[in-house]
């Protein structure tokens, strides 16, 4: 008589897919404070998918961490390296507590957004001068940029705005360092400029949003998939100070989105 294991009728697990049937994704992820979260959410999907591979990723604040979450966690362990490195860096962001309000503000009032508490009364120079390496100590947590093979796992972008010039400048991949991310990152109302080169960077979201060209440069074939934080519309006009700057900087955030996609409209069009 067979046993209730045996008799049990099981379906057989799908043999993985070969590297050629797989879908590669590219990823733009942007800022958004704690409502990366989201996007966390959406890369523990994709790691879970093994017919899904991810080949480039470019993002902006919250967007820059996650995605150097995701790499150098897939660097060192694979898939389940990618999903232990973003729970570290979420739960790092919880552990740094107030001096992290680049991540909590939203979670206290998450229908006025990051920027409702972080009216500038003072100068972060003077009011917090010490945030900045509060910031430090998150990225260094999940940030391990060693040097690997080109074909290791996802190749990260991120972008920051320099204070100087108003221009993006996007770090590609062989060129992310603790201080790329932190730059990126950098929310101008709450932390001091990240210098690089002797140059100030404040938050890329205020550039790309995130920047695409690295996603598509030098290829005619990739899949973008991306992860939107930003609102681009309200229904309701802003009537309070705090509320009328959230809405400002979702505007700058949200014009420089546009920017990118209407560049990938033109080739589009061109191709």
């Amino acid at each position: 008589m067979p046993t209730p294991s045996t008799s049990r009728r099981t379906r057989p697990a799908p043999a993985p897919a070969s590297a050629s049937s797989r879908l590669v994704v590219d990823l733009a992820l942007q800022g958004g404070g704690a409502h990366g979260a989201f996007t966390w959410g959406v890369l523990e999907r994709l790691l879970d998918d093994t017919d899904i591979d991810i080949g480039r990723i470019s993002g902006c604040s919250a967007g820059a961490l996650n995605g150097a979450a995701l790499v150098t966690g897939f660097a060192a362990g694979g898939r389940e390296g990618a999903r232990r490195s973003l729970a570290s860096l979420w739960a790092r962001a919880w552990e740094v507590g107030a001096a992290a309000a680049l991540f909590t503000l939203p979670l206290k009032k998450p229908s006025l957004g990051i920027w409702d508490d972080a009216l500038p009364l003072a100068s972060p120079y003077q009011a917090a001068p010490m945030a900045l390496e509060s910031l430090r100590y998150l990225v260094s947590g999940i940030a391990d940029f060693s040097p690997c093979e080109p074909d290791a796992g996802p190749q990260l972008f991120v972008n920051a705005v320099n204070v100087h010039t108003c221009r993006t400048r996007v770090f590609a991949p062989a060129e992310q360092s603790v201080s790329s991310i932190m730059a990126s990152a950098c929310a101008p109302f709450l932390f001091p400029a990240v210098m690089i080169d002797g140059q100030a960077y404040w938050d890329g979201s205020y550039g790309g949003n995130p920047t695409m060209a690295p996603l598509f440069e030098g290829r005619s074939d990739a899949d973008i998939l991306l992860v939107e934080l930003t609102p681009q519309r309200r229904d309701d006009v802003p009537m309070t100070a705090k509320n009328i700057l959230n809405r400002i900087n979702e505007l700058a955030c949200v014009n420089g989105l546009r920017g990118e996609l209407r560049e990938i409209e033109r080739l589009n069009v061109k191709d």
